[in-house]
């Protein structure tokens, strides 16, 4: 809802200091014990954060091509309404761009954009309850690792 692919040229920005978390992960699998980010397996990108500069293009570097990349923005103060997630997948050439509550874009290079919803998290997890259903990062490793144990 908030992912899109761009064909545009961004304008310059600053960090994201008006959200109380901003993360990029590789994501290797999925473990269904957790909701939010400890669901989804794998390293978090160390050079990504809240100084990341917004509005411009940012290459995916150290990656290999379909290496899944999970970025999330979490508001401050808290408002589950005005975070954001994009999942991509690296590709040479795509881009991606992930709209911020504040205005600012998350640019993305060499990034194909991996579209989910919450249906595989509510029909198969349903018993989890809501924390874990209605969570984002959890949907997202439900229907992309839906064979997980």
């Amino acid at each position: 809802m908030f992912a899109y692919h761009i064909d545009t040229q961004p304008t310059g920005g600053g960090p994201v200091g008006k959200h109380g978390y901003l993360w990029m992960k590789k994501v290797t699998g999925f473990d269904p014990r957790y909701h939010c980010a400890k669901c989804l397996k794998g390293e978090y990108e160390n050079d990504f954060g809240l100084r990341v500069p917004t509005n411009t293009w940012r290459t995916l570097k150290g990656y290999q091509e379909s290496d899944i990349v999970y970025v999330c923005a979490v508001s401050r103060p808290y408002n589950w309404h005005r975070n954001r997630h994009l999942v991509v997948r690296v590709k040479a050439g795509s881009h991606a761009g992930l709209d911020l509550w504040t205005g600012d874009r998350v640019l993305l290079d060499n990034a194909e954009i991996i579209r989910f919803t919450g249906q595989v998290a509510a029909e198969r997890y349903a018993d989890k309850g809501e924390d874990f259903t209605t969570c984002r990062n959890f949907q997202f490793g439900a229907q992309f690792f839906c064979d997980a144990a």
